[in-house]
């Protein structure tokens, strides 16, 4: 069952308040993309989101 705000993440909240601060997506990506961030190591995800905010100081997102 889904929570009553409507969103489906179903995770408990984290105890860390670093990652308090960023909020639960599914997202698509290419093969390529994940494979080269993956091979990063651990961390890959928040330099995934490091490269998408890099990205908004030049590009309108919408």
């Amino acid at each position: 069952m889904a929570p009553v705000d409507g969103s489906t993440d179903l995770s408990p909240p984290s105890k860390d308040p670093e990652m308090a601060a960023f909020e639960a997506a599914l997202l698509r990506l290419s093969p390529n993309v994940m494979q080269a961030f993956k091979a990063t190591g651990k961390g890959w995800q928040s330099r995934i989101d490091a490269a998408l905010e890099d990205w908004l100081k030049t590009h309108s997102p919408a």
